[in-house]
């Protein structure tokens, strides 16, 4: 409950202090870009099998995550787990450093993992699913740490990870869940997300915030295009 509240009381701080270190997380992302796989990577990537390509993320800077994870997974998974902690650790890296305004822009846009991780819980219990796999799917790379998300999915119904999420900004959308309705509960959370997405945004004046209004705008259209 308090670790709610301090995110509620950080993020609404720093949409009225408006104080963001641009510069320096501008900086500091070119820097993370460097270690990106160049695009000519993938060509070779291509002409790999799985135990070849999951050696040379291995020796990339997915080594660690590779390592650690080698025990647990194999082939593709072991890769696409890899990959996502990675990617987790470096976002959870971009709220750490970023201040204010930016860091409110960032953590709205990253509670999309917060969504995904919620459904991938509710569709496991839905399905009846082990609490090892609904683990293994999940993401964490939102506001919404690990540890929690793993609490979540070890409650015993649907009933009881609701009950959790009592004091997220979730919940009066997830306490209309009876079991049945999933496709629609799962609906509307992702129009709440780009409901406080785009208040987040205001009304785009600068280049930078119209090419971020038009990214999401291209975001939804793409899952308007799948559905």
């Amino acid at each position: 409950m308090r670790l709610f509240q301090r995110l509620r009381n950080k993020s609404s701080s720093a949409t009225s202090s408006g104080g963001s270190n641009y510069a320096y997380v501008t900086a500091r992302v070119r820097a993370m870009k460097s270690n990106l796989l160049p695009k000519e990577t993938y060509s070779r990537l291509m002409n790999m099998d799985l135990d070849e390509i999951t050696r040379f993320i291995g020796e990339t800077q997915y080594k660690q995550d590779v390592d650690e994870l080698a025990r647990k997974f194999k082939g593709v998974d072991l890769i696409e787990h890899a990959l996502n902690r990675n990617l987790a650790v470096t976002f959870s890296k971009l709220i750490d450093i970023s201040e204010g305004e930016l860091n409110y822009l960032i953590t709205e846009y990253l509670k999309n993992y917060d969504i995904w991780d919620i459904k991938t819980i509710l569709r496991g219990k839905y399905y009846n699913a082990t609490l090892e796999e609904i683990k293994d799917n999940l993401v964490s790379a939102g506001q919404l740490k690990y540890n929690f998300l793993s609490e979540l999915a070890e409650k015993e119904s649907y009933e009881h990870v609701i009950d959790a999420l009592s004091n997220t900004d979730y919940y009066p959308i997830l306490m209309n869940y009876d079991g049945t309705n999933l496709p629609e509960i799962e609906n509307q959370l992702d129009k709440l997300y780009y409901q406080r997405l785009f208040n987040a945004i205001g009304t785009p004046k600068s280049s930078d915030r119209k090419l971020f209004s038009k990214l999401i705008r291209t975001e939804i259209d793409i899952k308007n295009i799948r559905t």
